[in-house]
């Protein structure tokens, strides 16, 4: 009995050498400590959708010095790293695309166009033995695009390597990562001088009359993106007239105001629909008009109203 356990002590010892021999002699590994982040957000029209993403990397060397790394990202379904995009099922597209970072915006790539070392992530291991490592980049939607409401989609092969992309690698292993975007039903409107572009953010206006007489007229167009039928409506916060601003006068000067043409009136505190459209657009154009009507014995003083504009998906 004391023999067999002796003999078994000897075996584990000799398992145990034999395992730090296999790293003797300059031996190097990088991997994923886990998997590639899956990356997962619904779209926000108005503004760059910045998505920071964090790669975990075990590295593992045993008098192999000091080592280098460096991560690869393939182009996706579009084949272009210009131009990546993630696709719905019914075939739409939006736009994004992976970069080492929000500031430097280089365009991370992999070994098939031979990229420099700033278009991929890159790092060194001064140190011998296991290390875990953290690599990040960020994964941009631009904005103002206007697909229709659905999932888009892509896949991008990470490719993780030691050596440099400029001289010689090896490649340690690769993982798959996922992304997908959700865009909502998207409603945007801009108020912008006549004849003016679609200006994201411009979503109010002064019409300053001067001195009120009966007749002038003032003008601004109201510009509808969307990917979904809309309605637009406007409430008056006064009843579709201005009103003094001197406390304790009733006075008021009405007004009328014309919609793509058309005269709409403004019951006090009750939106009035506007229109509904039916296709999505890209930009449609509706002249607003307003025109001041007889002033009459109103008093002297300073008049106003505030005219709310809501456009919603439908």
């Amino acid at each position: 009995m004391i023999s067999r356990v002796q003999m078994r002590v000897t075996f584990l010892m000799l398992m145990a050498s034999a395992a730090v021999s296999a790293f003797a002699g300059g031996s190097l590994e990088y991997r994923f400590a886990s998997s590639v982040p899956a990356v997962s957000s619904t779209y926000d029209s108005t503004i760059e959708n910045d998505l920071p993403q964090t790669l975990s990397i075990t590295h593992i060397s045993f008098n192999a010095g000091s080592t280098s790394y460096f991560v690869t990202f393939s182009a996706g379904q579009s084949g272009t790293f210009a131009n990546r995009q993630a696709r719905s099922a019914a075939g739409g597209t939006l736009n994004y695309q992976i970069m080492d970072n929000a500031a430097s915006r280089n365009v991370l790539e992999d070994l098939s166009i031979n990229p420099p070392i700033q278009n991929v992530l890159s790092g060194t291991n001064p140190a011998s033995g296991i290390q875990q490592l953290t690599s990040n980049f960020v994964v941009v939607l631009p904005a103002s695009q206007l697909p229709n409401a659905g999932t888009y989609t892509d896949s991008v092969n990470v490719g993780l390597y030691s050596g440099a992309p400029t001289g010689t690698s090896t490649a340690q292993t690769t993982q798959t990562m996922s992304l997908s975007f959700t865009v909502p039903k998207i409603a945007e409107l801009s108020l912008v001088p006549i004849g003016s572009p679609f200006v994201p953010g411009s979503t109010s206006s002064l019409m300053d009359f001067g001195i009120l007489t009966q007749g002038t007229s003032r003008g601004v167009d109201l510009l509808v993106r969307a990917n979904s039928s809309y309605q637009v409506a406007l409430q008056s916060q006064h009843g579709g007239v201005l009103a003094i601003t001197t406390a304790g006068d009733t006075s008021t000067i009405p007004y009328t105001l014309q919609f793509n043409g058309a005269p709409l009136s403004l019951p006090a505190g009750v939106p009035n629909t506007a229109i509904n459209a039916g296709p999505p657009t890209s930009g449609a154009r509706y002249p607003i008009n307003i025109v001041i009507g007889n002033i009459g014995n109103a008093t002297e003083g300073t008049y106003q109203d505030n005219i709310t504009i809501t456009v919603t998906a439908n």
